[in-house]
């Protein structure tokens, strides 16, 4: 389902603290989301990758990438000058903590159910976004979407570690959707 909010942008982001600074390498904090960004066969991969390599190929910067949890990203991007954070959607409690350098993709919040209940069953055929906030929702912990559901209603939300965990046979049994951006 898509909810009705404006595209978020999905974005490269400097820590404000780094200033401006001319790098011949930078280190990119990243996590698990593929499309965006991930591993496959041993290797960085995605979307946000993908452009990054472009960048050096026509004169930046090189990039190398450690992947770590979402929470500890943002975390360690703050703490270390010079360093990036990918994916990582611009929303104005975020304005502040970052410098930000440019749009890489756009992106949208989307809410996916987990239709085996009846609960759900009947929920999806007349569904609405006050009837869906009834239901509990998991996300990717420290994501974007969280203070957009908590501010449309959403209570039980659930914050998985990455993005695998959400489709784990225990997690379904307990959550009836899940929200990504």
């Amino acid at each position: 389902m898509k909810l009705g909010f404006a595209p978020l942008l999905l974005t490269l982001a400097f820590t404000l603290v780094s200033s401006v600074i001319v790098a011949s390498e930078i280190l990119v904090y990243r996590h698990e989301t593929m499309p965006w960004c991930g591993t496959v066969d041993g290797r960085d991969a995605g979307v946000t990758v993908e452009i990054l390599e472009q960048i050096t190929l026509h004169g930046g910067p090189s990039f190398t990438y450690q992947s770590v949890p979402w929470k500890r990203a943002q975390i360690m991007v703050q703490k270390h000058k010079g360093t990036a954070i990918i994916p990582l959607t611009r929303t104005p409690t975020r304005e502040a903590l970052y410098s930000w350098i440019v749009p890489l993709v756009p992106n949208q919040i989307r809410l996916t159910f987990y239709n085996k209940s009846k609960k759900n069953s009947a929920l999806i055929k007349s569904l609405s976004l006050e009837h869906a906030s009834e239901l509990s929702v998991g996300v990717l912990r420290a994501s974007s979407v969280i203070p957009t559901l908590e501010k449309i209603g959403f209570a039980n939300i659930y914050q998985a570690n990455d993005v695998e965990q959400p489709m784990e046979k225990a997690w379904l049994s307990k959550r009836n959707s899940g929200c990504g951006s």
